[in-house]
């Protein structure tokens, strides 16, 4: 392979790299969990190395290219692994939270089927009420 060829296809690599960051970054930004910034931050570290050995790697003379090359590349793996690592970590928390969620919902839909079992004039006429409101709002 050409080094031309090399850089171009490296270039890709890494900016599909930062895309993705980008784009998982924007999803975390909404969770108040450190892990998961902490994960996002470490991403855009390696990163942020690779694109310093592509720019290396760029400028190399002819002497220099392989040795770079083979730094590069590594810089390049190293980001595909954590990445993937990372995206897995992201995923088990994920189904851990989904869980959690669920169970929780379960919880409260019991609450709710015992208190309309508890109180069934109550809850009849609540959402009787309530269909009235909802009702005349809607027309």
């Amino acid at each position: 392979m050409d080094n031309k060829k090399y850089l171009s296809d490296f270039k890709g690599e890494l900016n599909n790299y930062t895309d993705k960051l980008s784009k998982l970054s924007e999803s975390l930004k909404e969770t108040s969990n450190g892990e998961m910034e902490n994960i996002s931050s470490s991403l855009g570290n390696i990163l942020q190395e690779a694109k310093k050995a592509y720019e290396k790697l760029e400028y190399a003379s002819a002497e220099e290219w392989e040795p770079l090359k083979k730094i590069a590349g590594e810089s390049l793996e190293q980001l595909k692994k954590s990445f993937d690592e990372s995206l897995n970590s992201c995923s088990a928390k994920i189904q851990e939270y989904v869980q959690q969620c669920e169970v929780c919902s379960q919880e409260k839909i019991e609450l709710l089927s015992e208190y309309i079992k508890d109180n069934p004039l109550k809850s009849t006429l609540l959402a009787l009420t309530l269909g009235i409101i909802i009702g005349k709002a809607l027309k």
